[in-house]
């Protein structure tokens, strides 16, 4: 009788054993610096805001303290009827350990684009909730 508790004690040991190590196997793999299919385009800038004016745009992004807008490129991609497609994306990360706070930067228009045309922003938008930063 007590080789039967024996038996099956050790059976749900090692159950109990295989399943918590197959748990730590799969947190390892979900750990290992693959990238999800979701943050693939994690270089384009978080947008808070953006104004066009007469002769440029001016993108309202997040700051540590060290952000330039030479660590920007906007992209423009021309589009039908009078738009166009503009990509912000982030090159060089602000590092700096700031109160994160919302940042203006400019850039020009390109040429053949007004204040009258159509800005289509394929860049994610956020809400910026500690800044009293205007447009």
């Amino acid at each position: 009788m007590q080789n039967l508790y024996l038996t099956s004690f050790k059976r749900i040991f090692s159950t109990i054993f295989l399943v918590l190590l197959a748990l730590g196997c799969s947190k390892v793999i979900a750990t290992s610096g693959a990238k999800p299919y979701a943050t693939a385009r994690s270089n384009l800038e978080l947008v808070y805001g953006f104004e066009v004016t007469q002769d440029k745009v001016l993108f309202l992004v997040n700051s540590n303290g060290c952000t330039k807008a030479e660590h920007f490129e906007i992209n423009w991609d021309a589009q039908r009827n009078n738009s166009y497609g503009v990509t912000l994306v982030r090159n060089k990360i602000d590092k700096c350990r700031a109160m994160p706070r919302a940042f203006p930067i400019e850039f020009p228009l390109e040429q053949g684009i007004d204040n009258q045309t159509k800005l289509i922003v394929s860049n994610p938008f956020g809400v910026k909730t500690n800044s009293n930063r205007k447009l």
